[in-house]
């Protein structure tokens, strides 16, 4: 079937939620959100006020326009607060794990395929990274090959730079099992194995990337097993939740490796904040078991 929706201008936007039930107290405010707030993106918040049990998209009775943006304005102070926590995880990730191959091995220890435990894999990683070393991009890349003729590739401490958080997760879980350094890393954070410490970062790099990309954060399920978190006992969340895929897992991960990171970090105080400032948020959509604030890890 070809696809024919037409675009709608704003006040025919407007028009159209009201159709549906929406109730709207100053439509001079909704449309002025709607002016850079595009509709298919706040549509994505109005789910969760439409009777399913009713055709067109309907509104539950008495959805007003405001308790939608509320829930708007939820999710973006939600992915500011995960996106400033994240930094400094993945800023940690590539530091340490920088740090412990580049003295145990060498400058350009991520050109040894030794260190890697699938081949092709590690090939077209490579391939990536050299497509995007421009010497334009940053000036000790410029510096690099104006200066040295081998290897090509520049040094691990140059490249860390410029690799996203998924590339530095997808490096880490390549990395040979039985050299010398994986698993100190995850040692590094707290953790005893590095299957472990790989699923987080993957996780957490996720995440990292919805809240970049602004995309819908509170309610949705990430892809990740987030493998055995009943094995971190007294050090963790003892409430392990049901659905291990919602939202509430990352939290956790994120507020564990912060607590390695920076010890005297305020993420739970923020995170607790940001909870009361919106009241009206369902926690259990976003996988927060009951009593989750009151758990020692929480405190």
């Amino acid at each position: 079937m070809r696809y024919s929706k037409p675009a709608f201008t704003i006040p025919d936007q407007i028009k159209k939620l009201e159709k549906r039930g929406m109730v709207f107290k100053d439509k001079t405010i909704a449309e002025e959100f709607l002016c850079f707030n595009s509709y298919y993106r706040f549509s994505g918040y109005t789910y969760i006020f439409q009777d399913r049990s009713k055709p067109a998209h309907l509104f539950k009775p008495s959805v007003d326009f405001e308790e939608v943006f509320n829930l708007y304005s939820f999710d973006n102070e939600l992915r500011l607060l995960l996106l400033t926590e994240i930094r400094k995880i993945e800023i940690a990730f590539r530091t340490v794990i920088m740090n412990e191959y580049a003295q145990n091995y060498n400058s350009h220890w991520h050109l040894d395929f030794e260190l890697f435990k699938d081949y092709p894999h590690h090939i077209m990683f490579l391939n990536k990274l050299i497509n995007s070393i421009d010497p334009k991009r940053e000036d000790f890349l410029k510096h690099y090959q104006k200066k040295y003729t081998s290897p090509q590739i520049p040094a691990s401490w140059m490249c860390f730079e410029i690799m996203s958080m998924g590339q530095l997760s997808s490096l880490y879980k390549n990395l040979n099992d039985t050299k010398k350094g994986k698993i100190d890393i995850a040692k590094t954070f707290g953790l005893n194995k590095s299957i472990l410490f790989s699923s987080w970062i993957h996780g957490i790099s996720i995440v990292r990337n919805i809240c970049a990309h602004h995309g819908r954060l509170w309610n949705k399920s990430i892809p990740v097993n987030f493998i055995n978190l009943n094995e971190m006992k007294n050090q963790f969340i003892m409430i392990i939740p049901a659905n291990q895929n919602k939202i509430y897992v990352p939290i956790c991960c994120i507020q564990y490796l912060l607590n390695i990171i920076e010890p005297q970090n305020d993420f739970k105080i923020k995170l607790k904040n940001l909870l009361l400032k919106y009241p009206s948020i369902d926690l259990d959509a976003m996988g927060f078991p009951n009593g989750w604030d009151k758990e020692m890890f929480w405190q």
